[in-house]
């Protein structure tokens, strides 16, 4: 991502505006002023859920706007996660305006898709099926990441996943089948005459799971 060309510009209101390739990612003019119309288009969204997961950083003013509205509705009982997939973008905002958000909004960067879904706090994020906000000059500028993002498989194999397993004694009981996808597994438990406690867990577990991201059915 840190490929594409970044200059930081200035508005006519003296704050930093982040430019990718040429495409400014808030208003020279007045970026604050942007950044409250895009957070109150967000009414019914913020209106009908206390979680928001919110496509694209920037240097945060719209994010800071929605904060500032979510904290109105929900006081201190709200989340943000902000996905930024633009490494010089992220490490500015980081080093100069990260204090200005709460501790209720978390802003994520990884160099790889595969790290965001590696985290056990996104992924619990994830799971409560926050409501979805696309900043559309974030999502424009990096469309081929936020499409992988929201269209985000995880892998059926098991030794990919043994990472999520907090107990001990499950992922040892698990590192016997690693070598073998959700559906083999499945197939291999199936044939076995005598089951124990693991495998029927494991089976329950199976018959419920669903190999997608949590982001696949929501709309953008």
């Amino acid at each position: 991502m840190s490929a594409l060309e970044f200059e930081i510009k200035t508005s006519k209101t003296g704050l930093a505006i982040p430019c990718i390739d040429g495409v400014l990612l808030h208003s020279l003019y007045n970026p604050q002023r942007e950044a409250e119309l895009f957070a109150s288009k967000q009414d019914s969204v913020i209106q009908s859920s206390n979680m928001v997961l919110l496509l694209g950083l920037g240097f945060g003013y719209h994010v800071e706007a929605l904060e500032r509205r979510m904290k109105t509705l929900y006081k201190s009982d709200y989340q943000i996660v902000v996905i930024e997939p633009h490494a010089m973008t992220f490490e500015y905002w980081q080093k100069h305006l990260s204090k200005n958000l709460s501790e209720n909004t978390k802003v994520l960067y990884q160099k790889d898709i595969n790290d965001y879904f590696s985290d056990r706090s996104l992924l619990d994020f994830l799971a409560k099926r926050p409501s979805i906000v696309t900043y559309f000059a974030s999502f424009n500028t990096h469309q081929n990441f936020y499409k992988a993002f929201l269209s985000y498989k995880y892998s059926t194999k098991l030794e990919d996943n043994l990472q999520f397993i907090s107990n001990k004694k499950f992922a040892t009981y698990l590192q016997t089948y690693k070598h073998l996808d959700t559906d083999e597994f499945l197939s291999t438990l199936k044939e076995k005459k005598n089951l124990s406690e693991w495998d029927l867990l494991s089976m329950a577990f199976m018959e419920i799971a669903h190999y997608k991201s949590p982001l696949s059915e929501k709309q953008i």
